[in-house]
């Protein structure tokens, strides 16, 4: 739901619009339920990029996607983690392929369907026919989708924003690494607010941004000492980060 959100904060979609398309995908989606989701992690504790392992795990998922019975692809690539969607046979066969690591992964998304993924087309379809065009306008704010092409203000065509939200962002890999490496090095930010809900995105983005050498970082311990010595990230559901960025 993070891109119909950033769609709502960028001008795309008024508050209200914005609403009713997270309320029309996420019922459409609930209510098919096709598929599943997993996790899986391809950094080790100290977040120190493996290319290798990441390109092993990618050609498994492809070789069970090829399976006769099974339907496994990336849904999300998540800064370290591989967010994995597909049937009950690809996803099984995954998890029964790969050791346990870090005491919880594989781990499966309970209710998450196999989102980013072709299994999501009817999905798609029933929101291109639920969501009218009118409520799609050009952007206020620059936007990074999940291709990391930017959607900038003044030059972005309101109907090919919607194509892209009901279309590709719904049946294709969602590229959150490449998002934040472009959001980076395109803008320069001195602060990323992960605003929710809860924590959970922190150690993507900053897993994101150590993959794209953002400021020499390269691990974990390096990514603390930056925020030591002056905070990149600041995470609103962490109460003691919350008053940042926001006024009391």
């Amino acid at each position: 739901m993070g891109w119909y959100s950033a769609l709502a904060c960028a001008g795309v979609l008024s508050a209200e619009n914005g609403f009713a398309v997270v309320n029309t995908m996420g019922t459409l989606m609930q209510e098919a339920l096709i598929g599943g989701q997993l996790v899986y992690p391809f950094m080790d504790d100290d977040w120190k990029a493996s290319a290798s392992r990441k390109a092993e795990l990618l050609e498994l998922v492809r070789e069970i996607g090829s399976r006769q019975d099974a339907v496994l692809t990336l849904s999300i690539d998540l800064g370290g983690m591989l967010v994995l969607a597909g049937n009950e046979a690809g996803l099984a066969a995954f998890e029964a392929a790969v050791p346990p690591v870090q005491g919880r992964f594989p781990m499966r998304l309970a209710n998450h369907a196999a989102f980013h993924s072709h299994l999501q087309a009817p999905v798609a379809e029933k929101g291109r026919a639920a969501l009218a065009p009118e409520l799609f306008s050009g952007p206020v704010l620059p936007l990074v989708d999940g291709r990391g092409a930017i959607w900038w203000p003044g030059a972005s065509d309101p109907q090919a924003l919607r194509d892209y939200t009901l279309g590709h962002q719904v049946v294709e890999t969602y590229d959150f690494t490449h998002a934040m490496r472009i959001a980076a090095r395109e803008f320069a930010p001195d602060l990323f607010i992960v605003t929710g809900p809860g924590t959970t995105l922190g150690g993507a983005v900053a897993q994101s941004l150590i993959l794209s050498n953002w400021r020499g970082m390269a691990s974990k311990a390096g990514f603390q000492r930056r925020q030591e010595e002056a905070p990149i990230l600041v995470s609103m559901g962490m109460a003691e980060q919350r008053p940042q960025v926001v006024r009391s």
